[in-house]
């Protein structure tokens, strides 16, 4: 629990390698001191974390090799909360055909488990993925679907994470100053629940916004 403690400090800094240690860690001590009899949902648990942390530091393969891994448990002990997050982990690995049964299998999932944070992450990432297609009346769909279950249950970081995909498919619409209200919703948010990687992320976008409206000296303000 100690290292576990460790990982999710570094990881919230954005010290990804060091939170991949200190997981790798716990994993090792989790694994030597299993008992006959155990709950398999800490296993479960560890392994989808495992699979965001090695996805973070860009080691694809094994990042894959956790979520299957996971899925696999996940699947033979009937638990779908783990079996939507290992799902979701697959697809946002895989390539843009691979991934529409991942997030299809996902999302039937979901809808028989009561767990609005799960069901509201599920939809910004299917919001990005068909953002990302240039599918946009679906992708607004799924994330005005988010932003609702993330306002309603109070999930501040997630919402906004979700206005910064809302904002980015906007932008990549050429609808740069709608774009920028919904980037500067979540700078806000990034600002009060002091997140720096969100807030790294929202002022690259914030910069690249102001870029393509010729506000140069903004867009270098942003940058910077």
């Amino acid at each position: 629990n100690y290292a576990k403690s460790l990982q999710h400090t570094q990881q919230e800094k954005g010290n990804f390698q060091a939170a991949k240690i200190w997981l790798d860690q716990a994993f090792h001590f989790f694994r030597n001191s299993l008992p006959q009899e155990y709950d398999f949902t800490e296993q479960l648990e560890m392994l989808y974390l495992l699979g965001q942390v090695y996805q973070l530091t860009s080691e694809r393969d094994q990042a894959l090799t956790y979520y299957q891994q996971g899925l696999q448990i996940a699947e033979r002990y009937e638990n779908r909360l783990f079996q939507v997050k290992a799902l979701e982990g697959l697809a946002s690995l895989s390539s843009k055909e691979q991934a529409e049964p991942y997030y299809q299998k996902a999302l039937s999932l979901v809808q028989t488990v009561n767990d609005p944070m799960l069901t509201a992450t599920l939809y910004k990432s299917l919001g990005q993925y068909h953002s990302e297609l240039g599918q946009y009346q679906q992708a607004f769909s799924y994330l005005e679907q988010a932003i609702k279950l993330s306002e309603e249950k109070h999930y501040q970081i997630l919402q906004a994470e979700i206005y910064e995909v809302l904002g980015y498919g906007k932008l990549k619409m050429g609808l740069q100053d709608v774009a920028e209200v919904l980037f500067l919703k979540s700078k806000v948010i990034y600002e009060q629940e002091k997140s720096l990687n969100g807030l790294a992320s929202i002022y690259n976008l914030l910069g690249a916004c102001c870029f393509y409206k010729q506000e140069l000296e903004k867009a270098e303000h942003h940058f910077l």
